[in-house]
């Protein structure tokens, strides 16, 4: 018996010079972008346009990459953490 692949969503997001966010969300040969003030927020509204895109799935985990000032952060979360 083989596993399942896991399905793994992208989001991407990084801070602008003025301190704003801005963000792109990829899954299932989509991408959705996104703007903001807040990077949490950013970051729920891609992962909640993500989770109801229509015929793609849903996927099973997102992979969050975070661009602060140059520095790089990246986490695996569960979907639903995000929303």
């Amino acid at each position: 018996m083989t596993a399942s692949p896991v399905r793994i969503a992208l989001v991407h997001i990084q801070q602008l010079r003025d301190g704003s966010w801005i963000g792109n969300a990829a899954w299932a040969g989509r991408t959705l972008t996104d703007g903001g003030a807040d990077a949490d927020v950013v970051v729920r509204r891609l992962a909640v346009r993500l989770v109801a895109l229509p015929g793609a799935g849903r996927p099973d985990r997102v992979k969050l990459v975070r661009i602060v000032q140059g520095q790089r952060e990246e986490e695996e979360h569960d979907p639903d953490s995000l929303v």
